[in-house]
């Protein structure tokens, strides 16, 4: 590629019938001083092309960090919502099989009630009859003594009647 330098120093060699040289030479002074500033311009661009590409690739870079990042954040809800998931169905398990425990206590304290109160009821009705069984024995005691009372009476009643 050209530089302004080497328009600048480019020489021509004269020939009988050439252009003006004066001519040439002004041209070529446009050209050089046109070229210098595009070689700038251009210059610039390539830098600022390259400054620019590099704030791209730190750019992607970044962006290729954040979707990492974006990445790992889901996959760490996700596993936060499994192991929430899984705690709570062991919370769940755990409060059936309390519940369940529970109410198999329940029942059996039910059972252990039922069975004593119908124990205590034959204990209870045993003792009623018993008591019931001595009542009447009492009646029977009692009744043969006033038996036995009144016909002593009436022996005595006829030991006195007897004229």
């Amino acid at each position: 590629m050209l530089v302004p330098l080497d328009i600048q120093h480019k020489t021509f060699k004269s020939a009988v019938s050439g252009y003006s040289k004066q001519e040439v030479q002004e041209f070529l002074a446009e050209v050089e001083k046109d070229f210098a500033q595009l070689y700038r311009d251009n210059k610039e661009l390539q830098e600022k092309v390259a400054k620019l590409t590099d704030e791209i690739n730190r750019y992607r870079a970044t962006g290729q960090q954040l979707q990492q990042a974006l990445t790992l954040a889901q996959k760490t809800a996700e596993d936060v919502k499994d192991a929430a998931k899984r705690e709570a169905d062991l919370i769940l398990l755990d409060a059936k099989n309390k519940g369940d425990q529970t109410t198999f206590e329940a029942k059996q304290a039910v059972r252990s009630m039922k069975n004593a109160y119908i124990e205590f009821k034959a204990e209870f009705r045993a003792y009623l009859q018993t008591f019931l069984n001595l009542l009447d024995n009492m009646d029977s005691s009692l009744s043969s003594k006033v038996h036995v009372a009144e016909e002593d009476d009436k022996d005595k009643d006829k030991e006195l009647t007897v004229p």
